[in-house]
């Protein structure tokens, strides 16, 4: 009698084929690992770049609240703390009930629960692109395929290409995307733009995703970024979170505002308590220390507007052949374009490695964000002052050396 052999183990389709770090990756890891100390204007985590800080004891103090020591688990998440977030739209000058938003961990959880709301196996999203690779990932991971409509730049401004959308559209398409402010490019959209997009929306049945996580970051003083919350023109989610509201992270506390059509926006409210019931990831201590943290809003946000502002000014100072600033209008980030000469083989992944190896400075190259525009260089301009104007400087020699 033969024996079979057994089949061989195998992981879901939709984990990647291998994680094999990219080149850059590979660079940065070598030259750490010899002692170097690196320029890193790449950062983004808000709570290790020297920023200032609230008395650390308005943070931690908020979470003695001894309510926190009894399970009172509600699916949509806490109704106070669900005020408190009506309370913030309202500073913004947004009325939101609360009974229209429900909490998640984090955004990434917002967006799958959405994804999950929306589409069933191989349905597809409309994303708007360049954007953060995340939401690829995330899409993939929910067995959603996603297609892109185009951000360009169209000096003195990056701007949506609306029309581009209903040619993007297919059969199976359930959802537009839409990250505003945008990230990387820092594009925002307008109450014009939400307008136009609904109108698609609600013409090929599609719902509408916001992610507003930047919103609190204007980089103009005198503007201010438009919210998704009040659209009514078709089924919209927006997402944000303590993450970027108040640059905190750790405290692993988002949300998912629903608006639109009231029959649409009723049943999916039903449909994410559904959801949320099953995981009530949101945990008790930073639910209940959400409204004090909210009341030094201004103590987080403040520092930082004041360093993304005066980095951004810094680059716009700068006069040099083959660069220039694809200026943005809000967010954490900035794009910058090498303008290579006809003929030139350099990429943005060359440019970066060239930086990197040579002066040990790091930024992402363009293609980490699906860049269309050759030699897109993208800086953090949350890199504490003095590293941003010397990595700066590093690259503006790089350049020239490649030049």
């Amino acid at each position: 009698m033969s024996i079979m052999s057994p089949c061989p183990f195998r992981f879901a389709i939709r984990m990647p084929s291998d994680h094999k770090p990219n080149q850059l990756t590979q660079s940065l890891r070598h030259i750490r690992s010899q002692g170097h100390e690196i320029l890193d204007l790449t950062v983004s985590n808000p709570t290790r770049c020297g920023l200032e800080r609230p008395d650390p004891s308005s943070i931690l103090d908020a979470l003695k609240d001894t309510k926190s020591l009894t399970y009172a688990p509600v699916s949509k998440g806490d109704a106070t703390a669900r005020a408190g977030i009506a309370d913030y739209y309202l500073r913004r000058g947004y009325t939101v009930d609360p009974d229209d938003l429900v909490l998640t961990s984090s955004t990434s959880e917002a967006y799958s629960m959405v994804f999950r709301l929306l589409c069933d196996p191989y349905d597809r999203i409309l994303l708007a692109s360049p954007t953060y690779p995340l939401i690829h990932e995330l899409a993939e991971l929910n067995d959603i395929k996603t297609d892109t409509f185009p951000i360009r730049w169209i000096s003195p401004h990056w701007r949506n290409e609306l029309p581009a959308i209903p040619a993007s559209i297919r059969p199976t398409t359930r959802a537009i995307v839409c990250v505003s402010p945008n990230n990387p490019t820092g594009s925002v959209l307008s109450d014009a733009d939400y307008q136009h997009i609904s109108g698609y929306c609600a013409d090929h049945s599609l719902a509408l995703i916001v992610d507003e996580v930047f919103a609190d970051y204007p980089l103009d003083p005198s503007s201010r970024v438009p919210s998704s919350v009040s659209n009514s023109g078709c089924l919209t989610f927006t997402l944000n979170g303590l993450s970027k509201v108040l640059a905190l992270p750790q405290a692993k506390l988002s949300w998912i505002h629903v608006s639109g059509p009231d029959h649409l926006k009723v049943k999916a409210l039903e449909h994410l308590e559904h959801m949320a019931d099953h995981y009530l990831s949101p945990n008790a201590f930073t639910i209940n220390a959400m409204p004090a943290w909210f009341r030094h809003s201004a103590d987080f946000q403040t520092p930082i507007l004041r360093r993304l502002r005066n980095n951004l000014q810094y680059l716009s100072s700068i006069d040099q052949r083959g660069f220039r600033l694809l200026r943005p209008d809000a967010g954490w980030y900035a794009c910058l374009q090498v303008l290579c000469p006809p003929g030139s083989t350099q990429t943005d992944e060359s440019i970066c490695l060239h930086l990197l190896e040579n002066y040990h400075t790091l930024v992402h190259p363009g293609f980490f964000f699906d860049f269309e525009t050759p030699g897109i260089l993208v800086l953090s301009l949350l890199t504490p002052e003095e590293s941003f104007a010397r990595g700066v400087s590093n690259l503006l020699q790089s350049i020239a050396s490649l030049l």
